[in-house]
């Protein structure tokens, strides 16, 4: 006899809330009077919020499989040619469906692993010259599979041939879970149902018609009569039916409807994200496979996980509701025996996914199947949701702290320990931010992106030296910094109220902006393959050391250059110093535009990166080189410059290299890129300081720069951004052909 409550994980029919169990535990009233008109009104309007239309939404009591039906009949002749794509269990029910009604169906394969593919729906339909093909009839969430097709891609492939098919959606599993615009994809049939995302209890079937869908339906010839939609639309405009309808269903349907819209329909979509992402994260640490291949086609809805060959999913299954009283979804079809269901839809929140995700664990465990214990920790770790915008507030927070607390240092262990604060709070800053502009901006203008933002960095660089003389002056060096600090401070919460990090979520940003974007697997914390990255990222880090070398002697030793080795007061060292950080101003901004301009006109991401890195080494390089034979201060401060702006010149390409090559892991990458430049800002100050001690001689640290400048020249042409970093590439596609053998 089993205890406490059954965790049913399948992905639907899904949990039916308390709420809506209350709000359906009414007496039944009549169904032609005027408050029942008032409880009909307000579910087609609440449900035209759903579907995210201004036409018609028709509730047929049915299942899913009526409203399929629905749609066909309405909209199809016999004999009418339909184009529909294998993407699983439930498109080859649909597409058997419309066999029987006399439909001839061009029926694309697929592998079940994929969703609809957009470029061969484009194709099939522009060999259709004569527009044989009447609809294009996909399921937008694949029940079985765990695949989410991109309606809003196939639409503009239909689009772009200028095919007048209708277009048909299958939502049954997406509903309400997963982002879906029946207007704005335009839409012509809307297919869903009541037991997943709604909430509710099987019993009620969708269709949300446009116009055009409305005008084949007065001219087609398919027999129909409980499924007519006129016939529904006509007692609809009033808030009636022209039958008994499921009236306590439409009380709970009203209640889920109230649900979901006080929950924000977009906090909906992104909790139905972060939840699947954490079971990705614990099937991932587990060392078993999703079955969707392509991230951007994860299903927010549920996850199917492959098992390992020799183990039988559903023999795991039956332990799992034996032993902790937990239902998981089945194999279906093809699939039978060899994956599992997890279900994460409707009202499910993060502690359920993880008491759910615990007894998946424990029945790995009790049932022998290999994996590797700890997964249920990787989903929660997953959960913690910390990502760049926290991040990057807690290391400015840091930042700002630290500097307040250099002025307020009293001995050398304070200060060190002051610094050493600061350098936590500033090494991750540009990691981080990498990792945010992934998503924040096209392929093509990711150098204008990264040079910007260091570009601004340097002007910091050029602005603080003057200010910073002025404000020793007024406050004394311990007042310079903890009005700095306060500044960071401000800073820091200003910029963290206005950062988004889903580009979705950011009231400034327009539809045209997000479609330039790449696609996100939103909150997805991958665990990351730190051997093979780093195989990938040390050239990178070599030669982001060589830049650093440079980077760090201007910025530590540049000052104090001009005032000792020309007796310069602070206020016209200071100055000096800014003259040349203001020419690597311009070095980002260009370096960063050069590398974008030459990647659009080429295509080449290694001739865009690496044409633009090596001209700056070079030029720094030769810049410098005036230095050691002339020492006319004005002379010098111009080499010095252009020395700084050709360095400079670097950094848009080198911070786009780790977004280039490692997208999934593009904030660590950027990190141990920046353990490069980390390990000259120890190293580089400290042999400099040397070397001027025990000789004297300011120009002996440029030389060695010099050299460094010739190192990551060469060193460049060991970085390969062209090749995406694929980790286990080999493996996958092994572990790829064991499962096309099995589903054979």
């Amino acid at each position: 006899m089993t205890q406490g409550r059954h965790f049913l994980q399948i992905p639907g029919p899904s949990p039916v809330p308390d709420r809506v169990l209350r709000a359906m535990d009414m007496p039944v009233i009549d169904h032609r009077s005027s408050e029942f008109a008032e409880l009909g009104r307000a579910v087609f309007t609440g449900c035209q919020k759903i579907f995210k239309t201004n036409g018609p939404v028709i509730i047929f009591p049915s299942s899913g499989t009526g409203a399929w039906e629905a749609a066909i009949v309405n909209t199809l002749s016999p004999g009418d040619k339909v184009l529909m794509v294998e993407t699983g269990h439930f498109a080859t029910l649909w597409r058997q469906m419309a066999a029987r009604w006399g439909i001839e169906v061009d029926f694309l394969l697929g592998d079940w692993r994929h969703g609809a593919d957009p470029a061969a729906i484009e194709a099939a339909l522009a060999q259709d010259i004569a527009h044989a093909v009447k609809a294009v009839m996909v399921v937008h969430n694949e029940t079985s599979t765990g695949v989410t097709s991109r309606i809003g891609d196939i639409r503009a492939a239909m689009d772009k041939v200028g095919h007048p098919a209708l277009l048909l959606v299958d939502t049954i599993s997406s509903l309400g879970s997963v982002d879906y615009r029946h207007d704005e994809w335009k839409v012509d049939v809307t297919v869903s149902c009541s037991q997943k995302g709604f909430m509710l209890p099987p019993g009620l079937g969708f269709n949300a018609i446009s116009e055009k869908a409305r005008a084949a339906a007065k001219t087609n010839r398919m027999p129909r009569s409980y499924w007519d939609w006129e016939e529904m639309l006509k007692p609809n405009a009033a808030g009636f039916f022209p039958y008994t309808p499921a009236t306590n269903l439409l009380y709970g349907l009203r209640e889920a409807i109230a649900m979901l819209l006080e929950e924000g329909l977009d906090a909906v979509f992104a909790r139905h994200q972060r939840l699947a992402a954490a079971t990705r994260a614990a099937v991932a640490h587990w060392g078993l496979e999703v079955l969707c291949l392509e991230p951007a086609e994860y299903s927010p809805v549920l996850t199917a996980v492959l098992m390992p060959p020799g183990h039988d999913a559903d023999k795991f299954r039956k332990t799992v509701l034996d032993t902790y009283n937990m239902s998981l979804g089945s194999g279906l079809s093809k699939l039978a025996g060899k994956v599992f269901r997890i279900g994460h839809l409707g009202e499910c929140n993060e502690l359920t996914l993880i008491g759910a995700l615990s007894g998946v664990e424990m029945g790995l465990s009790a049932a022998g199947v290999p994996h590797r214990a700890g997964g249920v920790e990787a989903a929660m770790k997953s959960l913690e949701d910390f990502g760049p915008r926290k991040t990057l507030f807690w290391c400015g927070m840091i930042w700002a702290a630290a500097t307040i607390m250099t002025g307020f240092v009293t001995s050398l262990l304070t200060l060190f320990i002051a610094r050493v604060a600061l350098g936590f709070g500033e090494g991750a800053t540009f990691p981080t931010a990498t990792r945010a502009m992934q998503y924040w901006t096209p392929e093509t203008k990711r150098g204008f992106a990264q040079g910007l933002t260091h570009a601004f960095a340097r002007l910091g660089n050029a602005v603080t030296p003057p200010l910073i003389a002025a404000l020793i002056f007024w406050l004394t060096w311990r007042g310079s910094f903890i009005v700095l600090g306060l500044v960071s401070l401000v800073w820091g919460v200003i910029w963290a109220l206005y950062f988004r990090n889903e580009p979705k979520d950011h009231p400034g940003i327009t539809e045209a902006e997000l479609a330039s974007l790449p696609p996100r697997p939103v909150n997805m914390r991958p665990q990351v393959p730190w051997g093979p990255l780093l195989r990938r990222m040390w050239p990178v880090t070599l030669t982001y050391f060589c830049y650093g070398w440079c980077l760090w002697l201007y910025l530590n030793w540049l000052p104090l250059f001009f005032k000792n080795n020309y007796n310069l007061d602070v206020r016209n060292s200071a100055l000096f110093a800014s003259g040349v950080f203001f020419a690597g101003v311009v070095g980002d901004s260009l370096g960063g535009i050069l590398s974008d301009r030459i990647l659009r006109n080429t295509g080449n991401v290694r001739l865009a990166r690496l044409s633009v890195t090596i001209v700056g080494f070079a030029g720094a390089f030769l810049s410098l080189l005036p230095i050691l034979f002339i020492h006319d201060i004005t002379i010098v401060a111009l080499c010095l410059s252009g020395g700084f702006f050709f360095s400079e010149l670097v950094i848009g390409p080198m911070w786009s290299v780790p977004m280039d090559i490692a997208a999934k892991y593009s904030g660590t990458a950027a990190g141990l890129m920046n353990t490069g430049s980390a390990l000259a800002a120890i190293v580089s100050p400290l042999v400099a300081g040397y070397v001027i001690d025990v000789t004297g001689n300011w120009y002996l640290p440029f030389l060695m720069s010099m050299g460094l400048l010739l190192l990551g020249g060469f060193s460049a042409f060991l970085m390969h951004p062209e090749k995406p970093f694929e980790e286990l590439a080999d493996v996958n596609s092994v572990k790829r052909g064991v499962l096309a053998q099995q589903l054979k």
